[in-house]
């Protein structure tokens, strides 16, 4: 005979992991939002985005019934402060339903975190890398330009 009780409690001690695993990932990322935010004078969030995936030639009710399979997820940043609220795609980012492993996706690269510090130190490269180190200097930046460009056409 089956034992179904022992499944049932392997299922709700491995929600429980699962619920750890992602409020310490989150976590993670509340700490790198507010390490950014104090060096950019609060222009730069970092978050995680659900996009659809560009699928032309499915029907409507096709995509409607495939959602999940139609989505992913990125690691983004926007500049709060910005006149028009844009947000940058850095990198891909697909999360276990137990919350490790995660893994990060950009320029070919595969990154995997298995735990928490895998992850803060999966995110230092990111943030390291000269084309999403471009794409955060235009963010914070573009606050700056967008007023500079007012300011010219006053003047003028």
């Amino acid at each position: 005979m089956a034992n179904y009780v022992s499944s049932f409690r392997e299922g709700i001690k491995a929600a429980e992991i699962a619920n750890e695993n992602k409020d310490e990932i989150q976590s993670v990322f509340e700490d790198l939002n507010n390490q950014l935010s104090s060096e950019t004078e609060r222009k730069l969030q970092i978050k995680i985005e659900s996009h659809y995936e560009n699928k032309l030639f499915e029907s409507i009710t096709e995509i409607v019934r495939n959602k999940e399979k139609n989505t992913y997820e990125t690691i983004s940043a926007f500049n709060p402060l910005a006149n028009s609220v844009s947000s940058q795609k850095l990198a891909r980012w697909k999360m276990s339903r137990h919350g490790y492993p995660c893994r990060i996706y950009f320029d070919n690269t595969e990154l995997i975190s298995e735990d928490k510090e895998s992850l803060e130190s999966n995110l230092q490269i990111l943030l390291s890398d000269p084309l999403v180190g471009k794409k955060l200097f235009h963010l914070i930046n573009f606050e700056v330009n967008d007023k500079k460009k007012s300011t010219d056409r006053e003047m003028s």
